[in-house]
């Protein structure tokens, strides 16, 4: 069952309640495998966890937010191009996580989506977004092991 989109007015945490809720419960994200036709979209982080590595655009769930419309915010505010849903593949954990970021527990729906547009623009969380026709070298250990488990073609 999904939930229906709601106009529910978004509502911020402080640092201090973030870390008060997820050092205690998993924190609940998205992670969009985007392919193109040339190959998968996947953005280096500049942020200090996982800095210069490779990732595939993702991000926390709202409250009362459905995960399609988190997909398509994230997507929008992290690559600045619309995306279409295709179908969840699985979950990813994040056992790394807790060297990166201390005390989170990050658990991703992992999302197979197809790029309705290409015009990407980088937010400050990424020095560089690319289109990748091969798994790089340097991606997040967790993301790229998973692309691999489930041999996700990587072109449409």
């Amino acid at each position: 069952m999904r939930l229906q989109s709601t106009n529910v007015k978004q509502i911020w945490m402080s640092d201090d309640d973030y870390r008060f809720v997820y050092s205690r419960t998993p924190r609940l994200a998205v992670v969009l495998i985007i392919r193109t036709k040339n190959g998968i979209i996947l953005s280096l982080r500049s942020l200090k966890d996982w800095h210069g590595q490779w990732h595939l655009p993702g991000g926390r769930i709202n409250y009362r937010e459905s995960v399609e419309d988190a997909a398509t915010r994230i997507s929008l505010k992290e690559l600045g191009i619309s995306i279409q849903v295709e179908r969840t593949l699985d979950y990813i954990e994040y056992p790394s996580e807790l060297v990166e970021r201390e005390f989170e527990h990050t658990v991703d729906i992992a999302l197979l989506c197809r790029a309705t547009s290409l015009a990407t623009i980088p937010n400050h969380e990424a020095s560089e977004i690319r289109i990748f026709s091969r798994i790089p070298d340097n991606i997040i250990k967790e993301q790229g092991d998973f692309l691999r488990f489930h041999n996700v073609a990587l072109c449409v």
